[in-house]
């Protein structure tokens, strides 16, 4: 349900809006979790479930949504393919090493005091990327990524990278339209070299 939400509000809110609220309730469904999971587990294992699940949604209107949506516009056609695998690479990277560091954190077997630490490292990664987010992604909408000249599909580059672009593409109109004049006056003097 996360990922309809997300789809159906994700260019009404903006992609930065919608991965910020994503993490902020990561971190408040877990830390509930955390503090919360012996009585629930004892008192409430619907209330557990619910809350849990809670956990999933958010996660899913949130950053495994934008994860996928941000690297396919932030990056240039020429280097979109690249960079968009190499974005989905780091990002099996944390998975891999989470899937390894997570016994040390729960215990080996499980245990309720390392059920609620892993509660709290994920409120803890949230934060993280909560924080990541709000410094590193570029606000943007739907409307700025019309294509750029000599671009397939727009893109919308981070704020760092704004003036650096904006010269680039400056600098290649100018190197474009002289090399078009050149080729132009090259093909009326053959032209007329050949009458």
């Amino acid at each position: 349900p996360g990922y309809f939400v997300g789809v159906a509000l994700i260019n009404k809110l903006g992609r930065k809006n919608v991965q910020i609220q994503g993490y902020a309730n990561m971190i408040l469904w877990f830390s509930i979790c955390g503090f919360f999971f012996p009585y629930m587990k004892a008192n409430a294992p619907a209330l557990f479930l619910i809350v849990y699940g809670l956990t999933f949604f958010f996660s899913n209107f949130g950053a495994n949504l934008t994860t996928y949506v941000i690297p396919g516009e932030i990056y240039p056609t020429q280097a979109k393919a690249t960079l968009h695998g190499m974005s989905a690479a780091c990002g099996k990277m944390g998975a891999f090493l989470g899937s390894i560091a997570m016994p040390y954190v729960t215990g080996h077997p499980a245990t309720t005091k390392g059920l609620q630490n892993a509660f709290f490292v994920c409120a803890g990664l949230a934060a993280a990327g909560l924080v990541l987010t709000i410094f590193l992604t570029p606000r943007y909408g739907p409307n700025d990524l019309i294509p750029e000249k000599d671009e397939t599909v727009g893109f919308a580059p981070l704020f760092f990278q704004r003036k650096t672009t904006q010269k680039y593409w400056a600098d290649k109109d100018g190197a474009v339209s002289s090399s078009d004049d050149e080729s132009e006056a090259a093909e009326d003097s053959e032209a007329r070299g050949s009458d």
